[in-house]
């Protein structure tokens, strides 16, 4: 076994560390009579494996020897998002920092912006510096099951011996590790709130520690709490340049691609290099076709063509590996996107077992019998010659989950007939957000049915909660469709609660909230379930605020249709006396109530009033602006519907799918 890791640990290491290592030793000498052997060596061990693990990586479509970590990675910044003053981190270095005043990093963002990559650069580096002793967890293996205790001890197993966990968790207990915990969106929804549960308690018990949590947004971060968020500053336009030219080992490829790319002035483009995976693809694809697509699908299945059809340049240019399964290009993307969408929204998942993908195989045989292939030869395939899967110490998962996203959006256009009601369950899932890519993938793969789905489904809603009762009123104004538009998907609700009662650390009160809530809205279920609560205490009130949509509906929305959505600003509204008296809103989250409303809830005897109810006492529009304030402040309500264009674009969708209805192909 080598030990000189620990041995170059206790030679050079910083004192933190030294103490660690120390106790290690300590903790072997007091627990050797229990049989406990979580030791140096076994720390020593997993460092070695892991090191030489992560200083390699491979990458979809570059064909050939693994690439050194060092020699294609671009120092990725980190910054918070929230908040006016400027916060970065450029990941030169570890980042000692950032982690002197956060000891709790969740670092969130969209697919393919390198959150993993980050997660490996940060191992690396505290290893090289000695600043805290890293242990990677992928958290897509954590299960009802097998818990992150589970994964830790196989992580940490040596070989042919056990590992004792009371002694290693009273270790952790004492301080110096990183953990870097990968994958929270990746982990399979139906054990999502158990395994939320036990990473939080491990957490919270361990807290001496250093955490670092990736993810794409997901609602369920919140059960996390005390998280620090940061996100991936997307490439600029130089260092995308410069990470081509480190994945081109000929020069000339690049040259070519870079060429290109200046010459292009299509704004579409930057979504391409402004993302690490989407770098990477678009490398792959202009290597084997020297076009760049600036439809998203168009240029995922470039990559596919790229990577199926590749010739192994070490072997000369003219050699091509023949698959084992003897499939050609399109009926091998058949099996594919069967096995996208069954993974997808079957398995929910993007890690297996070797027999889990056997038998999905086996589906697709089934499905497609006019195809003659062994499943075991397919598999080989997948992580051969078109190495779309890797296999990762015994379990196999796709390249990147975004391909799956890919190919599961494929099978809902070429293999569902009937492809409403699906984009209609999904539009109103409480779980839209775990399909932001694949639904953002879908809008461009088929933008007509996108349309007569998701788009209808909200504009129906705002005829019928917006347009119909506006269409009732005399006199309509510019302030009543602006005011009904910027409450369409947020409901506003305060509620007085009783002194006794009053205490925002107790969950009855705010279960008796939104009680409430669930009471005045009749207990509709089509309102997106996240919600924002503010409390007062001087004032015995709480405000509740939840959304009629997930953003993720409005953002992909938006981007097809950028005309249909306003940004809601403070001019907006008409600020008096009292709100410009009362500077402290802007201070503080709890001044949310005025004077003025508090009197008439007082006067009027209201224990509840309710902002979205045509008779509450907000019809006033100066009491109005005194309450939304404080969500706009709070970024909570950020943008309304204009009133003008959804109602001609509900006009237009409704003509178009009645000519469309009114065809028959046999006047053709």
């Amino acid at each position: 076994m080598d030990t000189e890791i620990v041995k170059l640990i206790l030679d050079v290491g910083s004192p933190l560390i030294k103490t660690v290592i120390e106790t290690f030793v300590d903790k072997r000498k007091a627990t050797q009579q229990k049989g406990s052997n979580f030791s140096p060596e076994v720390y020593s061990e997993y460092l070695n494996i892991t090191v030489n693990h992560l200083s390699t990586i491979n990458l979809i479509g570059l064909k050939g020897a693994p690439r050194k970590l060092d020699d294609i990675y671009i120092p990725a910044t980190l910054y918070c998002p929230f908040g006016e003053r400027k916060e970065e981190y450029h990941i030169t270095s570890f980042p000692s920092l950032l982690f002197e005043k956060n000891n709790r990093i969740l670092v969130t963002d969209t697919a393919g912006m390198g959150k993993s990559t980050l997660l490996r650069v940060l191992f690396l580096l505290s290893f090289k510096e000695i600043e805290k002793m890293p242990i990677l967890i992928d958290l897509r293996r954590l299960n009802e099951s097998h818990s992150i205790i589970d994964e830790l001890q196989n992580l940490l197993l040596p070989l042919h011996r056990s590992i004792d966990e009371k002694s290693m968790i009273e270790v952790f207990i004492d301080g110096g590790f990183l953990f870097l915990l990968d994958g929270f969106d990746e982990i399979a929804p139906q054990h999502r709130a158990v395994v939320t549960k036990t990473i939080k308690r491990f957490i919270d018990k361990t807290n001496k520690n250093t955490f670092v949590l990736t993810s794409r947004p997901e609602k369920e971060l919140t059960s996390l709490p005390g998280f620090k968020e940061l996100r991936i500053k997307p490439l600029c336009k130089k260092e995308a340049f410069e990470l081509i030219e480190r994945y081109d080992r000929y020069g000339e490829t690049s040259k070519a691609l870079i060429r290109r790319l200046e010459d292009d002035v299509n704004e579409g483009i930057e979504e391409f290099y402004s993302n690490p995976l989407l770098v990477s693809l678009l490398f792959t694809s202009f290597n084997y076709k020297p076009t760049v697509p600036l439809k998203k699908h168009l240029f995922y299945r470039q990559v596919y063509d790229a990577i199926f059809e590749s010739h192994d340049l070490a072997k000369g240019e003219s050699f091509q590996h023949p698959k084992h399964s003897k499939l050609d290009i399109d009926d091998f993307e058949k099996v594919l996107r069967f096995l996208g969408m069954h993974t997808l929204f079957e398995l929910q998942k993007i890690e297996y077992t070797k027999d889990e993908l056997l038998k999905v195989l086996s589906k697709a045989k089934t499905k497609w019998r006019d195809l003659d292939f062994k499943e075991s030869d397919f598999l080989r395939d997948l992580l051969t010659t078109v190495p779309l899967f890797l296999d990762d110490a015994g379990y196999v998962r796709w390249a990147h989950k975004s391909l799956q996203e890919y190919f599961c959006a494929q099978y809902i256009y070429v293999d569902i007939q009937d492809k409403e009601p699906l984009l209609k369950k999904l539009f109103r899932s409480s779980k839209i957000y775990t399909f932001e890519n694949l639904i953002d993938l879908y809008s461009v793969i088929d933008p007509i049915a996108f349309e007569q789905s998701f788009v209808i489904e909200l504009l129906n809603d705002y005829e019928k909660n917006v347009i119909i009762p506006l269409s009732r009123e005399t006199g309509q104004t510019d302030e009543e469709k602006f005011r009904r538009s910027i409450l369409f998907n947020s409901y506003v609700m305060l509620t007085l609660i009783p002194g006794d009662e009053f205490d925002p650390q107790y969950s009855s009160m705010q279960q008796l909230a939104l009680d409430r809530f669930a009471l005045e809205m009749d207990n509709n279920s089509s309102i997106y379930e996240g919600d924002l609560m503010l409390s007062n205490r001087e004032e015995d009130i709480l405000l509740i605020q939840k959304d009629r949509y997930h953003y993720t509906i409005t953002k992909i929305i938006s981007r097809r249709y950028p005309h249909l959505f306003r940004p809601v600003k403070f001019k907006d509204f008409d600020w008096d006396d009292e709100v410009l008296e009362a500077s402290d809103v802007f201070e503080a989250t709890d001044q949310f109530i005025s004077r003025k409303t508090r009197r008439l809830m007082d006067e009027k005897k209201l224990e509840t009033i309710f902002l979205n109810h045509p008779d509450s006492i907000f019809n006033s529009l100066e009491i109005f602006d005194l309450e939304i304030r404080i969500l706009v402040f709070l970024g909570s309500i950020t943008e309304y519907l204009n009133y003008d264009y959804a109602l001609n674009l509900l006009r237009d969708i409704r003509r178009k799918r009645a000519e469309s209805d009114s065809i028959d192909v046999f006047d053709l």
